[in-house]
């Protein structure tokens, strides 16, 4: 079944619970970046998930080509059922699974959507194989995409006392300089999260390093 034939009735459920006024705000939300059915959170998952035990799940092995699909919509809500599919295949992820994620993190890029793949499909995965961080993090550290390189600072955020300092400062260091909003936040982020954890490590590196004023705002918040 061609993903197109196996969408239809998700097409179809969104288009006749689209809610205009709704739609307008969102886009308004997103500085106009995207276009929106106007579904919020809760109701679109509810529809999602009736749409999954009506129709089942596709083939985990076609699951890129059905999230490649969804991304080719051109509302936002599409985006979002995506990474919500690549969800309910938790218990099926491989390696290739890095693969998807990163697909998703590059095409449609925007923090709404990157932030959750980063931290709850990349880091949940990395966390369950640190052998792969050697292999995927370099690359993504020194990727000209920024949004990898924001996902690279911030896959860590729910390892709690598990996060690696190691990596947490090889992924802020390279653009400790920047002035990308979305690096500088992602820094301060990263830092303040790990604060909860252990916040002398975190005065310490804030102290060592020249932060950006947001970057440094951000990461001592809770101290």
């Amino acid at each position: 079944m061609t993903p197109e034939v196996y969408f239809a009735p998700l097409k179809d459920v969104l288009e006749r619970n689209a809610h205009a006024e709704n739609a307008g705000y969102m886009k308004t939300y997103m500085k106009g970046r995207f276009s929106f059915y106007g579904l919020k959170q809760q109701p679109r998952r509810v529809l999602f998930n009736e749409f999954v035990k009506l129709n089942g799940l596709c083939d985990y092995e076609n699951v890129k080509e059905h999230i490649q699909w969804l991304y080719y919509q051109p509302q936002r809500e599409y985006d979002y059922c995506a990474m919500e599919l690549l969800l309910k295949f938790k218990k099926k992820w491989d390696d290739s699974l890095i693969d998807y994620a990163k697909y998703l993190i590059v095409n449609n890029s925007w923090w709404d959507t990157v932030d959750l793949i980063a931290t709850n499909i990349v880091g949940a995965y990395l966390k369950k194989n640190p052998h792969l961080v050697e292999t995927i993090m370099p690359d993504w550290i020194a990727n000209d995409d920024m949004w990898l390189n924001r996902s690279a600072m911030i896959f860590q955020l729910k390892y709690k006392t598990e996060t690696s300092t190691m990596w947490l400062s090889k992924s802020i260091l390279p653009h400790i300089e920047s002035k990308e909003f979305f690096h500088q936040k992602a820094i301060g982020w990263s830092l303040r999260q790990y604060s909860r954890h252990n916040s002398d490590w975190v005065i310490h590196f804030v102290n060592e390093h020249e932060l950006k004023p947001l970057s440094r705002r951000e990461a001592l918040r809770l101290l």
